[in-house]
């Protein structure tokens, strides 16, 4: 593990760290804020992780071996020591909930003092929960009887309420990944939900204004996020990922886990082909070695283990939108990120499940973004260098190191700006 002391800090450098810590995969962007208020990537690094399952640790000394070394490499690129990062969670099962408080008004005139006591009443639900508060997203306020505020600062009553998405996850799997993140003598930021970010990264204006669903596809978890009217109104995740898949291909097809990874990434299809049936494809037996033949078997065999697996997850997926007022407004449109959506058919079969469009995201790109850190398995990162520069005024009434970049972006970003900025004039 690397020392984390005795280097410049990069917060006094203003910059930002994003890590996101994925089943099979974690990963570490560095990013400043250049004179011009853009973040410009400075280091990056990517590595296998280990001491994890389902999004959640199951071996702190593995996990963390992983998530330092990665670390490592990112700063080894910046000359830097990182201090603090923003960091993934799709650990926890996730529940996503409008709720409502109310806190009497002070001196009848609605102040930001009045405004912060009842957003910081959502603190609440951790205690008395027992679950992590990830996200706490005002999306409209009420004054006495009348309802419908955007903004209540100046006008007059008794009562002040507030409707506010939360975003929580059970306490115990957040802390221990906070607890592992932290043994990397690492402060943490803020949690952000993995789809959350994933659809930072991905979507276009149109999308967050008309409506867009974005489905994170990892390795153990699947995640989920509903956009609309410019807000993610609803988050969610379901236990399969890309995983699962390649343990069906090595337990149908008598082949080690390895094999049957690299079998999914080269010939693996969610959509059979006419051809299938005649291609054929050389299958390595459990405990083969060089003089031991591999066993021949058709494409069409492949298509078959992998298709059902893809099916139950998109129809879990499906399923749990249903239950939900959200799925109408998604805008009918799906864009699919994370890196076990890259699976050939995919977008066509989830496509054909939704009865919706579907697209494969891509990380909008800024300065110093290599091409390849624009792929699918790079987008949660990308997400959360974004919400870290242009959202950091949080909901409870934390400012942002990074203020004066909120106020910049305020002009030019309409989904972040009217909302950053709103809350950093009043929070903090």
């Amino acid at each position: 593990m690397s020392k984390r002391n005795g280097a410049a800090s990069a917060t006094r450098n203003q910059m930002i760290a994003a890590l996101d810590i994925g089943t099979s995969k974690v990963t570490c962007i560095i990013a400043q804020l250049v004179p011009n208020g853009q973040l410009r990537v400075v280091g990056i690094g990517r590595r296998d992780m280990r001491g994890m399952a389902r999004g959640s640790v199951v071996n702190m000394d593995t996990a963390r071996d992983s998530i330092a070394n990665t670390v490592h490499i990112a700063e080894n690129m910046t000359g830097e020591t990182v201090k603090s990062v923003i960091v993934s969670v799709n650990c926890g099962r996730p529940k996503s909930e409008i709720v409502s408080f109310e806190a009497p008004i002070a001196n009848g005139e609605v102040g930001p003092a009045d405004i912060r006591r009842v957003l910081q009443r959502g603190r609440r639900i951790e205690n008395e929960l027992d679950r992590a508060l990830i996200h706490s997203i005002p999306v409209g306020f009420r004054l006495d009887e009348a309802r419908g505020i955007r903004d209540p600062r100046g006008l007059f009553g008794e009562t002040l309420g507030a409707e506010v998405h939360t975003v929580t996850a059970e306490a115990g799997p957040v802390r221990s990944l906070a607890a592992c993140v932290r043994d990397c003598h690492l402060e943490i930021d803020r949690f952000v939900i993995a789809p959350y970010a994933a659809g930072l990264a991905t979507l276009v204006e149109d999308e967050w204004t008309l409506g867009a669903t974005v489905i994170d596809m990892g390795a153990g978890v699947t995640g989920v996020a509903v956009f609309a009217d410019g807000e993610i109104v609803h988050a969610d995740t379901v236990p399969i990922g890309g995983e699962q898949v390649t343990r069906d291909l090595a337990h149908g097809l008598s082949t080690p886990i390895e094999q049957a990874e690299l079998l999914k990434i080269r010939y693996g299809s969610a959509l059979t082909q006419p051809s299938d049936d005649r291609s054929i494809i050389e299958i390595p037996a459990i405990g083969a070695d060089e003089h031991v033949p591999s066993h021949p078997a058709p494409k069409s065999l492949l298509t078959g283990i992998i298709r059902p697996r893809i099916e139950e997850t998109l129809e879990l997926v499906r399923s749990r939108l249903q239950e939900t007022p959200y799925l109408a407004r998604a805008g009918r449109r799906i864009v699919l990120s994370g890196g076990a959506c890259q699976l050939k058919g995919l977008p066509q079969l989830a496509s054909t499940i939704f009865d919706s469009k579907v697209r494969i995201g891509r990380a909008i790109p800024f300065d110093g973004l290599a091409e390849t850190a624009m792929g699918q398995a790079y987008t949660t990162c990308t997400g959360l260098l974004r919400f870290a520069a242009e959202n950091r005024a949080n909901a409870d009434g934390i400012g942002s190191a990074l203020g004066t970049f909120v106020a910049a972006q305020a002009d030019n970003r309409s989904r972040f700006g009217r909302f950053g900025g709103w809350m950093k004039e009043h929070f903090r």
